[in-house]
C-alpha cells in the first residue's frame, strides 16, 4: 500500500477500537441488568455481525427493474438504461448508495418524462442528488434519446 492509502487506513479506523470496547462494555452492562452471561451476549452480537457481513451483495439488474417498468416505451426504456448506468457509475465513484443517488420513484419520473434541460430535471427532482446534477442527468437523457 502506498503511504497516502497507510494514512487513509489509519485515519479511517482510528476509532473502530474505541467503539468496539464501548458497546462490549454496553452490551456487557445490558446483559447483567437482564441477568444473563455477558460473554454470551458479546458472542451472540458477534455471530449475528459476522452472518451480516457474509451477505454478498449484488447491484440489482436491469431486468429486475424491467418489471417495474414494463409499460415503458422501448424509447423510455433506453433512457431507462442509460440513466441506470449513469446512476450506478456516481455511486461507485461517491461511494453511495445508488438508492440514494436516484430513488425509484425519480427513476420513473425520469423515463416517463424523459426531461430535455437541466431545468426540466430539477422540476420533476426538487432536491437532492438529482437536483445537484441534473444538468449531468440531462446530458445522459439527450444522449439516450
Amino acid at each position: 500500500m502506498t503511504t497516502e492509502m497507510m494514512k487513509y487506513a489509519r485515519n479511517d479506523t482510528h476509532y473502530l477500537l474505541f467503539i468496539y470496547d464501548k458497546l462490549r462494555q454496553e452490551l456487557a452492562y445490558k446483559a447483567v441488568e437482564s441477568h444473563m452471561d455477558p460473554s454470551d451476549v458479546v458472542k451472540t452480537v458477534i455471530l449475528n455481525s459476522r452472518n451480516i457481513c457474509l451477505k454478498i451483495y449484488s447491484k440489482p439488474d436491469y431486468q429486475e427493474l424491467e418489471r417495474d417498468f414494463s409499460l415503458f416505451s422501448e424509447r423510455q426504456k433506453h433512457v431507462l438504461k442509460g440513466i441506470l448506468k449513469w446512476r450506478d457509475d456516481t455511486a461507485r465513484h461517491d461511494d453511495e448508495n445508488p438508492g440514494w443517488i436516484l430513488s425509484k420513484d425519480y427513476l420513473q419520473k425520469l423515463g416517463t418524462y424523459m426531461p430535455s434541460t437541466a431545468g426540466d430535471v430539477t422540476r420533476l427532482i426538487p432536491k437532492g442528488y438529482g437536483k445537484s446534477h441534473s444538468s449531468d442527468i440531462a446530458h445522459v437523457i439527450a444522449s439516450a434519446v
